[in-house]
């Protein structure tokens, strides 16, 4: 478990983690590619149903974000926000189909649903941007960003920790 749970941390932190420099340093699809890995071994190794999926939407998520970086380069392409929305989706589906699989004492479930909520209210408020007034929108996507890191940070701790624990198997 350690070998599939150890790509998974890792690609979670190149997803979650943006070091920009005129270009992304850590870039996404990398992570995904990881994520979708550490699952694709978890099932072959534990035979979770889930992680097959989740490995499966990950690689989706991963040529998604390959594809959305090339998006700006696009003078007046007008639907970003409906790929945003549906890269947000889709990673809130693989994330869920992953804690649903390794979630052994319902904590990671709990932590990862608050994740899942926070991500999805940013990513619609976000689309949504332009109905709100400035210093709302401001507020909010703040507050939002804050909560999601925390409770992001806290997660991957405890996979981490988890990890840690089959270090020896």
């Amino acid at each position: 478990m350690y070998k599939g749970l150890d790509k998974f941390f890792k690609g979670t932190l190149f997803v979650f983690i943006d070091i920009n420099i005129g270009i992304d340093i850590l870039p996404d699809f990398i992570g995904f590619f990881l994520i979708a890995s550490g699952c694709k071994h978890l099932y072959d190794e534990y035979k979770y149903e889930n992680m097959k999926q989740a490995s499966s939407i990950f690689i989706l998520l991963g040529v998604l974000s390959f594809l959305l970086m090339f998006t700006i380069m696009i003078p007046g392409f007008k639907y970003i926000n409906i790929l945003s929305l549906i890269y947000s989706l889709l990673l809130i589906l693989g994330y869920t189909f992953f804690y649903e699989s390794i979630d052994i004492d319902r904590n990671y479930l709990s932590m990862g649903r608050i994740a899942i909520v926070s991500q999805l209210v940013m990513s619609v408020v976000s689309i949504f941007h332009q109905y709100l007034f400035s210093s709302t929108y401001q507020t909010v996507m703040i507050f939002l960003t804050i909560v999601t890191v925390i409770i992001i940070i806290i997660w991957l701790f405890n996979i981490r920790k988890l990890r840690n624990q089959y270090d020896n198997y």
